[in-house]
């Protein structure tokens, strides 16, 4: 048995050779409102949930001035999206709440991506406004995106984020799409109102620069 690295490349594989990987996440188990309400809440802290998500999917009511799950309010949506059809439990049935203003920042010092690195004391120059979400910097939709590259590629393309980086509210990605015997990087920058997810800026830099590789291997003609 070899341990590796969580990334590696050349390695060379025989027939009847095993390669067992081992993901750090998933879709999830179970019911999403059998999930313990403050698990919920690190997970909106740390940026992996935004405070919508958590009151739609796991019926949880987060403060995010305060940083804890409003109890009374969480077992009230919880018990009316248990009573309500399967898909139907959507936020016309909760009461309007007046605790619904984001914090400042939903980043916790010392977590998430900015952790490892020092943030600068402004945004990176060429920043600008964060796509609508489920687009690239060009209004197409990673649904779009993916779909023309399978239809020109197949499944013989891959995609990564080299690097990423956060300034404050502003996400910086680096991205790599190799296909057809070429290799493409190129970098978005998104940034929003100081309030939003940091989870969710980085998948919109991730959706913008994958759109941007895609868009450069058409252009060149690979």
């Amino acid at each position: 048995i070899k341990h590796m690295p969580a990334k590696f490349s050349g390695l060379r594989v025989a027939a009847g050779d095993v390669h067992v990987f081992y993901g750090p996440c998933g879709g999830g188990f179970g019911e999403p409102l059998e999930r313990p309400a403050a698990k919920v809440l690190d997970d909106v802290l740390d940026g992996f949930c935004t405070v919508e998500h958590a009151r739609h999917a796991y019926g949880v009511i987060v403060d995010l001035v305060a940083e804890t799950v409003d109890e009374a309010a969480t077992q009230a949506r919880r018990e009316r999206m248990r009573a309500a059809p399967r898909g139907k439990a959507t936020a016309s049935a909760e009461p309007p709440r007046a605790r619904e203003t984001p914090a400042p920042s939903t980043q916790r010092p010392g977590s998430g991506p900015s952790a490892s690195s020092p943030r600068p004391t402004r945004p990176a120059p060429s920043s600008r406004p964060a796509p609508p979400p489920g687009t690239n910097g060009n209004g197409r939709s990673r649904t779009e995106v993916l779909r023309g590259l399978r239809e020109a590629y197949g499944e013989a393309w891959s995609f990564e984020i080299v690097r990423h980086s956060a300034y404050g509210s502003t996400i910086e990605v680096v991205g790599q799409l190799r296909a057809n015997g070429a290799t493409v990087r190129e970098t978005a920058v998104v940034a929003a109102p100081r309030g939003r997810s940091l989870g969710e800026l980085l998948e919109r830099a991730a959706n913008d620069c994958l759109g941007k590789c895609v868009e450069t291997l058409m252009r060149n003609g690979h």
